[in-house]
């Protein structure tokens, strides 16, 4: 049985910051929840239009690199899933996803080049890296409370990771492209890439990994000169009644 999650991230895109400031650590405001033996869950996926207008929290996914073009997505799932004998968790990019609500990473094509490689991690101190670093859309309080990371009651945050080298504006194969030029005279272009974070495992036993649970994010990153990218951060999800700034 499959529990495909998908969160769509627009990223302008996000730079990393190591900020040294301390903020008060509060935990998620509803009733704790476990994560299913197999399940992964983004980072901060439940929190209502109250809560966000109230609470500081990670991103989705990051862009800190360019040239190369790297990354990572966000999420959490059961400790065991982590371990390096597992052999459970992957990491994939997309090209060529559609544009709208509801698309998925699989409705594009999956990028087989040589220049891409990914890899996964526990994350266990992504409050204190990110605190000080972040704010509420019409607001510059750093003063507000921080989610308490993990939100589940029995998962560890973690990051999946991507690196595309030496050039991710030409992969190459037109199907794998992920770089679109603009019109707009104020950007250069735009990546366009969906990153999918899964477990998959052989249940069916015919020596093929199949689809268990999955994890979608959805990056749009406008680029004003290769190389150079704007820090203004825009998330969307349209499973969250609308949009996550």
């Amino acid at each position: 049985m499959s529990f495909p999650t998908s969160l769509s991230v627009i990223l302008s895109a996000l730079l990393f910051a190591n900020a040294a400031s301390a903020v008060e650590v509060v935990n998620h405001p509803r009733a704790p929840f476990n994560l299913g033996g197999f399940e992964i869950f983004g980072i901060g996926e439940r929190i209502d239009e109250e809560t966000k207008a109230t609470m500081l929290m990670p991103p989705h996914g990051n862009v800190t690199s360019l040239l190369p073009l790297v990354g990572d997505v966000f999420f959490e799932t059961q400790p065991k899933n982590l371990e390096a004998d597992a052999n459970l968790l992957f990491v994939e990019v997309w090209a060529g996803v559609p544009e709208g609500d509801h698309v998925e990473c699989g409705q594009g094509t999956l990028i087989t080049s040589d220049k891409l490689t990914t890899s996964f991690s526990a994350y266990d101190t992504i409050a204190d890296d990110w605190a000080g670093s972040l704010s509420v859309e019409g607001s510059n309080d750093q003063s507000l409370p921080m989610l308490a990371l993990p939100q589940s009651g029995n998962g560890r945050v973690a990051k999946a990771s991507f690196k595309i080298e030496p050039n991710p504006y030409d992969m190459g194969d037109k199907d794998q492209r992920i770089w679109f030029e603009s019109d707009d005279p104020k950007i250069a272009g735009t990546l366009k890439f969906c990153v999918r974070v899964a477990i998959k495992m052989d249940y069916l036993k015919k020596g093929e990994l199949s689809y268990v649970s999955y994890l979608d994010t959805i990056f749009k990153v406008p680029t004003t000169l290769v190389g150079k990218f704007s820090t203004q951060v825009k998330l969307q999800d349209p499973d969250l009644n609308g949009s996550v700034e």
